[in-house]
């Protein structure tokens, strides 16, 4: 029976119902209430809350800082790169640069020594003519490259530079580098000074030719009063006999060899005082004072020609111990500069008539001519 909701006892049913409903959880059976601890816990204003993002990046950070400092020492430093070894001394048979510049030395000392005959008669007059024709054009050419080569090998400080270069990075690289960009010699410290060596003997080569070249033009004139100087030049068996010589060029000596490479090799310590040392017996070897020098006058004067290029590069093989390519000496150029003016030189021989006239062609064509184009010009 409904008690009616006014009385005493239906108030307190219906306050103990509301009481009841208030701490039941909805979605479970009615049997299974929460116990009031358990409940008293969940409704404690001191229950954990989530933690917002701010504080969950905190905690994140502090996390990673404390594990950065755990973490192991970082990795030691890696090892200094091991120097290279210098390559062995080439052998003579090897050694590229002192078999070609033998044989421009020996064909210069012949003709220096031709420039310095006085011509008495026609059997010196003869005997300067078959000395002071060029030889094989590709040998003079080829001797007279690698010569500039051995030239610019004397810079001390070009020397040095190319062998910390190689200690670094190693022989066989520095040498590839160069026979694909030979430009790159020029990076090199003391480079500078060694293209002035080598634009300074280029020079003393076309003033020592023109200096010969005046001489003998102007014996063209003062033979003229001589008797034997008037008689009729031979022209026809001349040609034929200059051709035969200049095919056959007598070889440098084995002797003289050895020596030209003791003394144009840098030694293990090439200094200022071994490079001094070294030009002095090359000096005294060679007799080419017109040629080389202790040290460049101006440093102003150097050039990047073609033929200074080719020089620088091949005394970086040669500080290096290592042998460059053959047609690392070869110069089209300089051979085609050198074969006109052979061919000059018999067209002249060819249209003289008295002998007073040889010295002329061989004063304007084998040494004004040949000085030209040994100047790089």
């Amino acid at each position: 029976m409904r008690k009616p909701h006014g009385s005493l006892e239906g108030h307190l049913t219906h306050t103990a119902q509301q009481t009841q409903n208030r701490y039941t959880f909805p979605f479970l059976n009615p049997v299974n209430e929460v116990p009031m601890t358990s409940r008293t816990q969940q409704h404690s204003p001191h229950r954990l809350r989530p933690l917002s993002k701010l504080a969950l990046g905190l905690v994140l950070t502090s996390g990673l800082i404390l594990t950065g400092c755990t973490t192991d020492a970082p990795p030691p430093p890696p090892p200094e790169p091991q120097e290279h070894a210098m390559l062995p001394q080439l052998s003579l048979q090897e050694d590229v640069l002192v078999q070609k510049a033998g044989d421009y030395i020996q064909a210069h000392k012949i003709a220096q020594n031709s420039a310095r005959t006085p011509l008495t008669g026609v059997s010196t007059m003869e005997m300067v003519i078959k000395n002071s024709t060029p030889m094989d054009i590709s040998r003079i050419s080829q001797g007279y490259v690698a010569y500039m080569g051995l030239i610019a090998a004397q810079d001390a400080e070009f020397v040095a530079a190319v062998r910390e270069m190689a200690r670094t990075h190693g022989p066989a690289a520095v040498g590839r580098r160069l026979a694909l960009h030979p430009d790159a010699v020029y990076q090199f410290n003391g480079a500078r000074t060694a293209a002035a060596r080598v634009t300074q003997a280029l020079n003393r080569v076309d003033q020592s030719y023109e200096a010969i070249g005046k001489k003998f033009t102007s014996e063209a004139y003062s033979l003229q009063s001589q008797r034997w100087a008037k008689n009729r030049a031979r022209v026809g068996s001349r040609t034929a006999t200059l051709k035969a010589v200049s095919a056959k060029a007598a070889p440098v000596q084995h002797t003289y060899l050895q020596s030209l490479q003791y003394y144009s090799t840098p030694s293990p310590k090439f200094d200022t005082e071994a490079a001094q040392r070294n030009q002095g017996a090359l000096l005294s070897l060679t007799n080419m004072q017109d040629l080389l020098s202790t040290a460049p006058t101006q440093a102003a004067t150097a050039k990047q020609t073609p033929l200074v290029t080719t020089a620088l590069t091949l005394a970086a093989y040669k500080s290096l111990n290592m042998a460059p390519h053959p047609d690392m000496v070869k110069n089209p150029r300089l051979n085609q500069c050198l074969d006109m003016a052979r061919l000059q030189l018999f067209q002249c021989f060819s249209a003289v008539h008295y002998r007073y006239e040889e010295p002329f062609c061989l004063g304007r064509h084998a040494y004004n001519d040949v000085g030209d184009c040994l100047s790089g010009r």
